[in-house]
């Protein structure tokens, strides 16, 4: 079967070459060429040759079923990236409600270190604001912000995010908190405020909203006012 589809070559005499127009030869290979190409494409796409033993229905079936394996694993995948797990999700919010500030202000009285059980936690961990960790076990595991200590532990251990600030439970913590992010002062390059200045100075210029109002009548409304500047811009 496959013999009789093999491409077969044209044989063209030089004299046969020489009578026939330019374009003829061109259009005839370009035929024979699509020709070999569909008949390539044909045997690409046949039925696999059947194995020892095995029939057209069988190897049908086996086809159908690797088709069926491959839909069910992209939908599994599909499910796995799209799906949570909303019970393990409601077991963590659960389990941090513990650490978690309570809206008085204050934390639950009986939680103890995530560590080592027993010690009642007294610091903060901001921005997170967990009290989980004991101050025996934060000495103990070396549990500090990055910025102060470049090889302590850096990350609260109920929800992983990063220390920045450590401080101890007064009722207060979160003013002292904010207090000392407002003190941060940015450094600014000091090519800044004039780069700033000239581009406030180049919207001034190439701005065409009006700077005056003497073209607006006393009799003018708020509303008109609004309009006929809106009308500008």
């Amino acid at each position: 079967m496959r013999a009789a589809f093999q491409q077969q070559p044209i044989h063209v005499s030089a004299s046969d070459a020489q009578a026939l127009p330019q374009h003829e030869i061109v259009q005839g290979l370009q035929e024979h060429t699509a020709a070999a190409h569909a008949v390539a494409t044909t045997q690409a796409t046949a039925a696999p040759a059947l194995s020892p033993g095995s029939t057209p229905e069988t190897t049908d079936k086996s086809i159908a079923r690797r088709g069926s394996r491959r839909r069910s694993s992209l939908l599994r995948k599909k499910e796995h990236v799209l799906t949570k797990n909303y019970i393990e999700i409601a077991r963590d919010f659960t389990l941090m409600q513990a650490f978690n500030r309570l809206p008085d202000g204050t934390y639950p009285p009986d939680t103890k270190c995530v560590f080592c059980g027993v010690g009642v936690p007294v610091a903060v961990f901001f921005p997170c604001q967990h009290r989980c960790v004991c101050d025996m076990c934060i000495n103990r595991h070396s549990i500090a912000p990055a910025n102060r200590k470049p090889s302590a532990r850096s990350q609260c251990p109920v929800c992983m995010a990063e220390i920045r600030l450590i401080l101890p439970h007064t009722g207060k913590e979160e003013e002292q908190y904010w207090a000392w992010v407002m003190e941060v002062q940015p450094q600014l390059p000091s090519y800044f405020k004039q780069e700033f200045k000239d581009a406030a100075k180049r919207l001034r210029k190439n701005s065409v909203a009006p700077t005056n109002n003497s073209h607006w009548s006393s009799s003018d409304t708020a509303a008109d006012r609004q309009r006929r500047h809106c009308s500008i811009l």
